[in-house]
């Protein structure tokens, strides 16, 4: 019902054309204050009324009062409403209510930041004060001139100090979720987690406002409790690796939730504690021999390997993807994306050995026939990262020089893994993959090397600050590195429903060593010998290139 209202109300905004800019009008004050009124009231008595007829009469009252004046009139009153169609921008409604704009344009030039050193700001967003939506108390209005922070003229945020970024987050006022989201993706980039949760506890347990009413002060006690628990909600549910091994930050998560007295909250971070701290499988012993990829049928295969790359690729976390700690720290830092590298290695050369391992020419055919197969159906499974191990160990010039079992696999083979090599082609950025990618759903494992090669380009392409004096953080930046962030861990979210096969994982998870790029190819020379040109051959060469030397 709630959101049916804020759609109501929507409409009423919608009608009203606010890009019309007319100058002034000689209106009767009575008259104007009478649609001032009238505007006011709709807003405050949206979420309070839980008749649609109440709310149908308001909206008619007030499309009348818009037809007896001028649009420019209520441009002045109302500039700062979100009319964007997204649906998270309609739960934030109404951003304020303006009542005095006289001062924009002085404010304007007495800015420290020029025009060319940070964004302009539309004379729409110059607030003065404001009410929130859901509440009938005054708020603090975002500061746009504040030299600490930088906002565009679409009311996003392009940079800001360390501190004024984590203000945003409880300023009840901004109303962009989307920004809390970005927000708890890329804040280790600048400050401690124990930074942010010390902020937003002290937010909670900051003096009150004083208000007029015992009414007010409870409305507003409600409106810092629900954006607390937002932030919460959001920070446990998508970022639980941010507490996981942290006793202090658990406790004090634990102790402002039932503070807060929200018991719903409390269950979740408990239950998303309990799932991220599932101890990985046990590495077994190295007597488990290599002769392994033709036991089983090549779609249990890709299944079995779905799940052991699933079980690396869901502990990815944030804080392991920034400013490309995989390649400077590796296992202090990174140590799961390591893990998924080094994983994505050992099958490749896992799939290699399991080739030249097979003296016989009828055995090699077989297992690069089973592989291509175990590929395909990684492929159907959406396992993009398999995949493309697979694909990388059957290019690898050890196999790639084995003419005899390439010309013995069937055509349809040989047309598979040609799709494959075209799908998984690194032209063009990935370009065929990440089109193919874009059109599938979860569960899937997509080729973790896409992500890291963005996040890469992303960190060395833009710099990191906006000033010369390495205080205006490039939060546009960071918002970009929390996207690629978001898309990927959109798809860490929905397990694939298979069981376990404790044989197959047996030797998956195994510290089994295959063969290294040198050892595959010595191997791969004596199973398939080079042949080496007789004497007759060699002599009539010679002399071939003898005449053409001549003419």
């Amino acid at each position: 019902m709630e959101r049916w209202n804020s759609c109501i109300f929507k409409d009423i905004l919608d009608s009203i054309e606010l890009q019309e800019r007319a100058e002034g009008m000689q209106a009767d004050n009575i008259e104007q204050q009478n649609i001032e009124d009238q505007i006011l009231e709709a807003v405050l008595t949206i979420n309070q009324t839980s008749s649609a007829e109440k709310v149908l009469t308001q909206t008619k009252e007030a499309k009348k009062a818009k037809k007896r004046h001028r649009r420019s009139f209520l441009l002045s009153k109302i500039p700062s409403f979100d009319l964007d169609n997204s649906p998270r921008r309609v739960i934030s409604r109404a951003h304020s209510v303006v009542s005095n704009n006289s001062n924009s344009s002085s404010k304007a030039k007495s800015n420290s930041f020029s025009a060319a050193s940070r964004c302009t700001t539309s004379p729409s967003r110059k607030l003065a004060r404001s009410f929130h939506p859901d509440t009938h108390i005054p708020i603090e209005p975002l500061d746009i001139y504040d030299p600490d922070l930088m906002i565009d003229e679409r009311g996003s945020v392009m940079g800001g100090t360390p501190q004024k970024l984590l203000e945003l987050t409880t300023n009840v006022s901004f109303q962009d979720f989307f920004y809390i989201s970005q927000f708890l993706s890329v804040y280790k980039f600048f400050m401690t987690t124990e930074e942010v949760l010390e902020h937003i506890i002290d937010f909670y347990r900051a003096a009150p406002t004083k208000c007029t009413t015992n009414e007010e002060q409870e409305e507003r006690n409600w409106l810092i409790r629900q954006r607390v628990l937002l932030i919460i909600t959001k920070w446990i549910r998508n970022h639980k690796a941010d507490f996981f091994g942290n006793q202090v930050l658990c406790s004090k998560i634990r102790g402002l939730l039932e503070e807060i007295d929200e018991q719903a909250a409390l269950d979740t971070f408990t239950k998303c504690l309990t799932l991220f701290n599932v101890p990985p499988p046990t590495p077994r012993g190295n007597d488990v021999e290599c002769v392994f990829l033709c036991k089983f049928e090549a779609k249990h295969l890709a299944q079995q390997l779905a799940l052991a790359e699933q079980l690396l690729f869901q502990k990815i976390s944030a804080k392991e993807l920034r400013e490309q700690q995989w390649v400077k720290s590796q296992d202090e830092l990174s140590p799961t994306v390591t893990r998924s590298i080094r994983h994505f290695n050992k099958i490749s050369y896992w799939i290699a050995t399991e080739i030249v391992k097979c003296y016989s020419i009828k055995e090699r055919i077989f297992t690069l026939q089973r592989a291509i197969q175990v590929a395909s159906e990684s492929i159907e499974l959406k396992n993009f990262n398999t995949a493309m191990a697979v694909v990388c160990g059957l290019s690898l010039s050890a196999i790639t020089r084995l003419k005899q079992t390439w010309q013995g696999i069937s055509s349809t083979c040989k047309a598979s893994f040609s799709k494959m090599e075209e799908l998984m082609s690194g032209n063009s950025n990935y370009d065929n993959l990440r089109k193919f990618i874009s059109k599938q759903h979860p569960p899937m494992i997509p080729y973790l090397g896409i992500f890291l090669k963005d996040l890469t380009f992303v960190d060395v392409g833009n710099p990191t600050y906006l000033d010369n004096d390495n205080r205006i953080i490039n939060f546009d930046k960071l918002r970009m590195i929390s996207n690629i962030i978001t898309k990927l861990q959109n798809f860490q979210v929905i397990p694939y429903p298979f069981t376990e096969d404790p044989s197959a994982q047996n030797y998956i998870h195994s510290t089994a060593t295959p063969y290294d790029e040198e050892q595959l190819y010595r191997i791969s020379r004596i199973v398939e010998p080079t042949t080496e040109p007789s004497d007759s051959q060699r002599t009539s060469s010679i002399i071939k290139r003898m005449r053409k030397s001549k003419k």
